[in-house]
């Protein structure tokens, strides 16, 4: 029995904007090349090239589902636009798609274990950007997510968030497999895929500038003054929140509060990196010394349970007096200290 999950939809819509990107390229373009009127025709051939592949095809099977792909290829027409948008004030242009480490010329992340196992991380990069600022090729990895996400530093410190600081650490340490030059990183960044629905404004100018911030990225950034403005050419001029990356700037051209809370030095990027690595290694040892506690944690009223299809095999139930590890929040500061010294003291 086939069934239309949320994972197929995040999966249509990784393989669609592939395509799409993937097409743009191969005619010699950039985003920003193209026009509006050339979205709906890529977006229609991408999905009709992709529904083939979801569930057997299960888009095809009825007139209910047909009407279900066409409104998933009406987002994803939206998002090819907005990424004409975001492209013609973005400094940072795409040099890979769907790039898989762990497999042909691009190895994975390999350690050894206490016991003396090989414990190899593989994944695939939904994309790769790069610019070229004081004379360093600076890289930025950009997430497609079917849901919004943002960047939370306690998820980070937990392990709840380790993707992305993996694959950025991945880029730069085998930055050969990819590129002939050295790079350093600049942002990791969740794109959330999604039809907006926003209050008309003012002026239909306003009201697009408003469905523009809705797809603003979000994630990590690092606090270089010209990297920030590589991303988003037009924000710091027009004294704007940024509709590309998650930056505002004040009147005096400096970032507002809100912004801080995102950027990190690159000694204190590295630290997270590490951090990451360090997570996963660990987590690897505790699987391979058999430790499966039913020890589920509990983070902003979210539980993995709500989720996990293993309940059946855990039996948690907190009428059984079963009880969720209570994880903390916490900000951005709090982390970089437990993680070896505040903000002041991992810059220096």
């Amino acid at each position: 029995m086939y069934r239309l999950e949320a994972p197929d939809i995040g999966n249509l819509y990784h393989r669609t904007i592939e395509h799409m990107s993937q097409t743009v390229q191969m005619e010699g373009k950039e985003w920003r090349d193209v026009s509006r009127e050339e979205c709906s025709s890529l977006a229609e051939a991408a999905v009709e090239l992709v529904t083939p592949e979801i569930q057997n095809a299960i888009l095809m099977s009825s007139n209910r589902y047909g009407y279900l792909k066409k409104k998933l290829t009406d987002v994803v027409s939206k998002t090819a636009e907005v990424l004409i948008e975001q492209s013609k004030r973005d400094g940072f242009d795409p040099v890979a798609f769907e790039l898989a480490f762990g497999s042909g010329n691009f190895p994975p992340v390999s350690f050894t274990l206490s016991n003396g196992a090989t414990c190899e991380l593989v994944g695939r990069i939904d994309r790769v950007d790069t610019a070229s600022i004081h004379d360093q090729l600076y890289v930025r990895i950009v997430d497609y997510k079917s849901s919004k996400r943002e960047i939370d530093f306690a998820e980070i410190y937990y392990g709840l968030a380790m993707q992305m600081l993996i694959y950025l650490k991945v880029l730069i340490e085998q930055a050969n497999a990819w590129t002939q030059e050295n790079v350093a990183p600049a942002a990791a960044l969740y794109f959330h895929v999604h039809r907006p629905l926003v209050a008309p404004a003012e002026t239909d100018a306003d009201t697009e500038r408003k469905v523009l911030e809705s797809y603003q990225m979000q994630g990590l950034l690092v606090d270089d003054p010209a990297i920030l403005e590589m991303m988003d050419r037009t924000a710091k001029h027009d004294q704007k929140k940024s509709i590309v990356i998650p930056v505002k700037y004040k009147k005096d051209g400096t970032l507002d509060a809100n912004t801080t809370k995102k950027v990190v030095s690159p000694p204190q990027l590295e630290q997270l990196m590490d951090h990451a690595i360090d997570l996963a290694q660990s987590s690897a040892e505790a699987m391979y010394d058999g430790e499966i506690g039913v020890e589920p944690y509990e983070y902003k009223e979210r539980r993995p349970c709500q989720t996990c299809p293993f309940q059946s095999v855990c039996h948690f139930d907190e009428a059984l007096s079963n009880e969720a590890r209570q994880l903390k929040k916490l900000e951005k500061d709090d982390v970089l200290s437990r993680l070896g010294g505040d903000a002041d003291e991992v810059d220096e």
